[in-house]
């Protein structure tokens, strides 16, 4: 019963209508005395963000917006709300929300910052990455946890507990938005927006179990005067290691896929249930007592939940705990709740309308291989059956400037040029830059002559290219270079890849072609980078059924202000009646 009333409650508090008083008493919170609140702004946060998602990812589809406000929205917005959330459930009126949001921002910054410095120091050798990553980021958060605190000075566990969870969060933000750019950006057209989005989901989904949780219960672990002489720090950091250690899992060659994942779930359910415990026990310690006039509230109020009508007719709902909300209150209290409820929902659907057509059924991205018995075949798969021929080793030519199309001057002097020219349907672009080159005896082929050098040295330049790109429809493609890679046997039966410094020239206009082998200069391998079709019908369907789910949540919030309307305008009536 005891869980149904706390439900019950929790529900009425999110979606009630909350005053302009309520928003500027949460924001201003700091110094003030007495119980806070209970929580409500997180849902609106959640909310707000997920639309500015939903929304980005229009902007991107539609109109080419910048990539990273996406993949910042998409990686912000679970872990913000899980923020204010524990921030909100602090019972006292001294801890600032504006506060908890600086150690996040700043905690996330700081603590992705060392993380990418230790990474420069990681191996690729299984399990070995994997224990110096879980290193690395656990020692990253837990310094700048250690930080914040030293900073915000109070040190009850709950406090230490949300300032610590609010690093991880930032630094949780900050890694989902990486993955979903990394996932995203560099596949193709709606399969790149598709991967970033179902990232961003399916690792919001994990922000309590993950890096906010391990950083928040080594938060609690630092509460109390002197605690590094206790072993509750290093025990924490030992949890959050070893949890971290084998949350990836499924990311090891020996346990990829579904092999991982029952080991991955089960830290995360270890990790959120002991922050569930500490989290409790922490605001047990913390919560004021009540006063005397409270107290007597309390004995006076029933033990179990009881419908109370007042004189005026309002009703309200008493707990074993002598707190009480009003269930109904005046005849539009209900109106106002449902009407939250509705256009919440509506926000929900139109998040999810939003993003079906551009990103759920956009494709997955994948790779494959394609072999070819020679470099033509290669090359007229790459180049789109497009035949260029031009003179790869075409010399600068600076008695026609014409055919100049850019300098870059070093103290006065031109030591980049790119000229243009045209062979045969294309015009090509070469860029030369102006290196030097020892010689002995006579000037090298294509350098300056000696009476133009600006020294006595032996040093002559020469003009050498580092460039060449063709102009196709409009559109530049720049001079790639395949690989040739000899393979040998050594004398333990492995195979060993030897590059070759000799290079396949090519334009690359099939953009699918991520790069091209060559083995012997007889057989060549591409990989090939592919993404399902888009399914129109799956898409359309997905789409309209949230569209009209949102539209009959917008009807039903537009018909309970009505009713809201109605009843405020009869009791003006009566009221003007009576008077």
């Amino acid at each position: 019963m005891r869980i149904k009333k706390a439900l019950k409650r929790f529900a009425y508090e999110t979606f009630r209508p909350h005053s302009r008083e309520e928003y500027v008493e949460l924001f201003t919170r700091g110094d003030g005395e007495g119980a806070a609140p209970y929580p409500w702004f997180y849902a609106r946060v959640f909310l707000v963000c997920l639309l500015l998602f939903g929304i980005m990812c229009i902007g991107y589809s539609l109109s080419g917006l910048d990539f990273l406000l996406v993949a910042f929205a998409g990686g912000i917005f679970a872990d913000l709300t899980f923020v204010v959330l524990l921030a909100e459930i602090y019972p006292k009126r001294d801890l600032s929300l504006l506060a908890v949001l600086a150690a996040m921002l700043c905690g996330g910054v700081l603590s992705s910052a060392l993380s990418y410095i230790g990474y420069a120091f990681r191996t690729y050798t299984p399990f070995a990455e994997q224990a110096w990553t879980a290193f690395v980021e656990e020692t990253g958060k837990d310094l700048v946890t250690i930080i914040v605190l030293l900073i915000v000075g109070k040190r009850d566990p709950l406090r230490c507990l949300i300032f610590g969870a609010a690093v991880g969060g930032g630094y949780s933000a900050f890694e989902n938005a990486w993955f979903m750019y990394t996932n995203g950006f560099y596949a193709s057209g709606s399969a790149g927006l598709s991967m970033a989005v179902q990232t961003g989901l399916w690792r919001s989904l994990g922000t309590p179990f993950s890096h906010a949780a391990w950083a928040g219960i080594f938060g609690w672990a630092l509460s109390g005067e002197k605690p590094y002489k206790t072993f509750r720090p290093y025990a924490m950091y030992a949890f959050g290691y070893t949890m971290h250690f084998f949350v990836n899992f499924p990311l090891t060659p020996m346990f990829s896929g579904w092999k991982g994942y029952p080991i991955s779930a089960v830290t995360g359910v270890l990790s959120v249930a002991l922050l569930i415990f500490l989290t409790i026990k922490s605001f047990r310690a913390v919560r004021p007592l009540p006063s005397a006039d409270v107290s007597e509230d309390a004995e006076a109020a029933p033990q179990t939940e009881d419908r109370l009508i007042s004189e005026n007719g309002e009703i309200s709902l008493h707990f074993a705990s002598g707190a009480s909300f009003r269930r109904s209150g005046d005849a539009c209290t209900g109106y106002r709740l449902m009407s939250n409820v509705l256009l919440s929902a509506a926000a929900l659907c139109v998040f999810f309308a939003m993003i079906g057509p551009t990103c759920v059924f956009g494709g997955y991205r994948n790779y494959s291989y394609r072999d070819y018995s020679c470099w033509e075949e290669a090359l007229a798969d790459v180049q789109n059956g497009h035949v260029f021929d031009y003179d790869e080793e075409r010399p600068y030519l600076e008695q026609d400037p014409s055919l100049n199309k850019s300098y870059v001057f070093e103290d006065g002097k031109i030591t980049s040029v790119t000229q243009a020219q045209t062979y045969g349907d294309y015009e090509y672009f070469f860029t030369y830059v102006l290196v030097p080159e020892e010689v002995t005896g006579s000037t090298a082929s294509g350098a300056l002559p000696r009476e133009e050098q600006s020294d006595e040295s032996d040093t002559a330049y020469r003009w050498e290219i580092t460039s060449v790109s063709v102009d196709v429809n409009g559109a530049k493609y720049y001079r790639q270079a395949a690989h040739r890679v000899n393979y040998e046997t050594a004398s333990d039966g492995s195979v060993i890849g030897i590059y070759d410094p000799r290079p396949y020239y090519y334009f690359q206009l099939n953009s699918r072609i991520l790069s091209i082998t060559g083995t012997d200069g007889e057989r060549f391998t591409a990989i090939v980078s592919g993404t399902t079709p888009v399914r129109l019908t799956e898409s359309i369907v997905f789409t309209s059924v949230f569209s009209a789910a949102a539209v009959a949540c917008g009807v039903g919030y537009a018909v309970y202000k009505l009713k809201i309307r109605r009843i405020k305008k009869c009791s003006t009536k009566n009221v003007s009646s009576v008077k």
